[in-house]
């Protein structure tokens, strides 16, 4: 398969990845689950990583295919997965715990002692496929694209960790100041304004993010590059001051702002981060307020979060790009190029204008065989896509050239690409007829049998 992979650290971001095709996953464990990664949302971490900020702080083996935010459609589980079966739809929480140690035994998932990062300690999904477990995915709600939702697998867990924290200092009428309009701050302005009622001020030098900020719920928007924020705040607050900001920025700038606009007894989350805090022990004391870290959002707040995005109260602003593109997105996120939040789309099925129903009679374009007669939704012909691609690419072959391996789904999608091989190239497409019986026959004794 396909896979973007980290082989050396590098501050050039022109050439941070290296596209190489890799041997598909396999399931060895119990609660293995592979996913076919239909959304991978680009972070700021994977830039960090690219330029080594984590090898301090946890072990990374490299090459290693990077992606944490993974979202897709399920095409293989282990034995005692029970959670999710082939064909479901699913985000990926990006952290593999063990369920036994004694942080997971007390609910601190993302203290695991035994735990697995995708695309931080183990390889991630910028790629074709990812490996995963039964206990790091959540089935989605019908309807919701896994391509949309990808980025809420990180982003949207860690502002909403944040948010959650913060909605708790937060009174009716309350400041709540989010400094940052960008990946991660789009969503934790709107968990804010879903789970409070309190007054919002965006905080961000693009007048695109701000202008994006005033749409999603921020009663003010200020650019800390013409306005004075302490005074602009205080104004705003009658001189109290806020009593919770979220930075997601993190840079010495904005975590330097913490004794000038946050209220006493506030609190400074710090989302963002690359700078430092430089604050003198008697401003916290003067002022009473704090400073939080806060990591990944845990198993539990991820699937709180897709309820509120069920419920249209938390949306994704995304632009998605081709796997080609990892490189190019991430010198547009470095440059601050970049809105809302990057999607990298290794599986791109739902890219085709598939027809609600293929009629009778179809002839195939690889292998010009008649396909048989089939009436299906384009939901269920891209399942068996998936499916079909998933197996041709166990069974050794490449998943763009699988016209032989007529496998035994009622409404396996049969493709074949044009000559650029590019992830949105233009797509003919037909549905290839059971041949045996219902239950699944093998690539390789499929072949055998029909040479």
């Amino acid at each position: 398969m396909l896979a973007a992979r980290l082989h050396g650290y590098t501050d050039d971001m022109s050439e941070g990845l290296r596209l190489e095709e890799i041997e598909a996953p396999q399931i060895s464990g119990p609660n293995d689950v592979i996913v076919a990664v239909e959304g991978a949302g680009w972070c700021q971490t994977d830039n960090h990583i690219i330029e080594g900020m984590w090898e301090q702080y946890v072990p990374q083996p490299l090459p290693m295919t990077l992606g944490h935010e993974n979202a897709g459609t399920v095409v293989e589980t282990a034995d005692e997965v029970d959670i999710v079966s082939e064909g479901d739809q699913v985000i990926c929480h990006p952290v593999q715990t063990c369920g036994t140690c004694r942080p997971c035994r007390q609910g601190e998932t993302m203290y695991c002692e035994n735990d697995a990062f995708n695309g931080l300690t183990t390889d991630g999904g910028f790629a074709d496929q990812l490996l995963t477990s039964n206990r790091s995915v959540i089935p989605l709600p019908d309807g919701v694209d896994p391509a949309d939702i990808a980025p809420h697998a990180d982003a949207g867990i860690t502002a909403y960790h944040a948010a959650k924290k913060a909605v708790g200092g937060l009174n009716p009428g309350d400041a709540a100041v989010i400094i940052g309009v960008g990946g991660l701050g789009h969503i934790g302005l709107q968990c804010i304004n879903a789970m409070s009622a309190a007054d919002i001020i965006a905080v961000d030098i693009k007048d695109s993010a701000r202008s994006l900020a005033s749409d999603i719920g921020a009663q003010y928007t200020l650019d800390p590059e013409t306005d004075d924020i302490p005074y602009e705040i205080a104004s705003i607050t009658d001189d109290t001051g806020a009593a919770q900001v979220l930075d997601f920025v993190g840079a010495d700038s904005t975590t330097a702002l913490a004794p000038d606009i946050c209220a006493a007894g506030g609190d400074h989350h710090i989302i963002g981060y690359g700078g430092h805090i430089h604050e003198p022990a008697q401003a916290l004391v003067n002022g009473e307020f704090s400073y939080q870290g806060n990591i990944v959002g845990q198993y539990t707040e991820l699937q709180e979060l897709v309820a509120l995005v069920e419920r249209d109260l938390v949306t994704l602003h995304t632009s998605r790009h081709d796997l080609e593109e990892v490189n190019e997105v991430a010198e547009k996120l470095e440059n601050r190029e970049i809105d809302g939040r990057a999607v990298i789309t290794p599986w791109v099925p739902s890219e085709c204008d598939l027809p609600s129903t293929v009629p009778a009679n179809t002839l195939c374009p690889a292998c010009e065989r008649v396909a048989g007669f089939l009436s299906a939704g384009p939901d269920a012909v891209r399942r068996s896509y998936r499916m079909l691609s998933h197996h041709s690419r166990a069974a050794g072959s490449s998943w763009r050239s699988f016209h032989n391996l007529h496998l035994a789904y009622p409404s396996a999608l049969h493709i074949s690409r044009d000559a650029d091989k590019t992830r949105q190239a233009r797509c003919r497409r037909t549905v290839l007829r059971p041949v045996y019986s219902s239950s699944f026959i093998s690539p390789r004794r499929y072949r055998s049998r029909s040479s």
